[in-house]
């Protein structure tokens, strides 16, 4: 039992003295003798060290003539024993091992106050910190080359011939896992869960690259015909740019902004953008165009029955369409049919289609000159 609670439960006034017994009358005239009447001396209650309650029977420990304020100093320099110990178990700074010797030997009341003030002190230092952080997620600003680099894998991806959602989270998804795999470099490699606001703003710059380019995108298809002119299905336009012009155009859009993005136009890309197009020329009032998109390309996955053979054929009508719409010479195209996407074109496409993005490398892999 510790001690302070022993001392809670000695009672340390005095114990009144008893009470004399009652006596009886005398059942036959005999007096009771004088040792039968007389009460016991106070002296003899104090010399008893216990005494038992009548009322409920306990027997309680009575200590006579002892100051509790001694006894508490006592347990305090007993307590000190342990200083040392503790110090080194909890590697305590000399300061801070100075600070425990104050508190064991300190009063009841100014213990209570120095654990007020250390809680106040935890507080203050937690507000600090969070300030800190504040702070830095104000300050950082994500370096430029991680912005042309986030900007050129966006790019990659949306004119990648595979990628299933313009519209959806995909995209995002697959460009946040390149910038975590190869684009941190100097930063932490803990940054997506680090509580220092760097990985949203990170998110915020590829977001906007989407959307940017995105943007862009449908903007260069919308000015590649004339929307006055009717267009009779079969037969070709009088103006229009064909469909290989188109795409070298598109991969040349973030050339200001992301600098040389290794584009290469193949006839893969070109079936898709005649796609993008395709929806474009269908819908022109649509408010909800890469939505549109995406409504087009499921289709085209469903009457395919997800078989990518019957995908690529539906995607070449769209692309043989196209071509009678903006009439493209027969050399380009079989020159275009002859070009193979580049390592890195390959790999961005291979991620959207299984999510895999060892092909991408780390940071100072295939993509090493960026």
């Amino acid at each position: 039992m510790d001690f302070d609670n022993l001392l809670d439960q000695v009672n340390l006034s005095s114990s009144p003295p008893p009470q004399s017994p009652t006596v009886e009358p005398s059942i036959r005239g005999q007096s009771p003798s004088s040792s039968e009447l007389a009460p016991l001396p106070p002296s003899a209650a104090l010399d008893n060290k216990e005494h038992r309650d009548p009322a409920h029977g306990s027997q309680e420990l009575v200590l006579h003539g002892t100051d509790t304020t001694s006894l508490s100093k006592r347990t305090r320099q007993g307590q000190l024993q342990f200083l040392d110990g503790q110090a080194i178990q909890k590697k305590l700074k000399l300061s801070t091992k100075e600070e425990l010797r104050k508190y064991i030997l300190a009063p009841d009341a100014e213990r209570e106050v120095m654990m007020a003030a250390n809680v106040f002190a935890i507080r203050d230092a937690l507000m600090s910190i969070e300030t800190s952080t504040a702070a830095v997620q104000e300050t950082w600003e994500v370096p430029e080359k991680i912005q042309r680099n986030i900007k050129k894998y966006a790019l990659r991806i949306l004119l990648s011939p595979v990628i299933a959602e313009y519209d959806g989270a995909p995209a995002l998804k697959l460009l946040m896992d390149i910038v975590e795999r190869k684009l941190c470099s100097g930063l932490s490699k803990s940054i997506r869960h680090d509580d220092d606001g760097k990985w949203d703003k990170l998110t915020e710059v590829a977001r906007y690259s989407l959307t940017q380019f995105k943007s862009s995108i449908k903007k260069a298809i919308s000015k590649s015909y004339n929307h006055f002119e009717k267009i009779v299905q079969n037969a070709p336009c009088a103006s229009g740019q064909d469909i290989i012009a188109l795409c070298k155009h598109l991969t040349q859009i973030g050339k200001k902004s992301a600098g040389t993005t290794n584009l290469v136009v193949t006839a893969e890309m070109c079936g898709r953008i005649s796609v993008l197009r395709y929806v474009m020329i269908d819908k022109p009032d649509s408010t909800e165009y890469w939505a549109d998109v995406d409504k087009k390309l499921a289709r085209t996955r469903e009457m395919g029955k997800n078989d990518p053979k019957k995908i690529s054929k539906l995607i070449l009508a769209s692309l043989d369409e196209d071509r009678r719409r903006f009439p493209t010479d027969q050399k380009s195209i079989a020159a275009i049919s002859r070009v193979q996407p580049n390592v890195l074109q390959a790999a961005v496409d291979q991620a959207l289609e299984n999510g895999d993005i060892d092909e991408l490398g780390d940071t100072q892999g295939a993509d090493a000159e960026e």
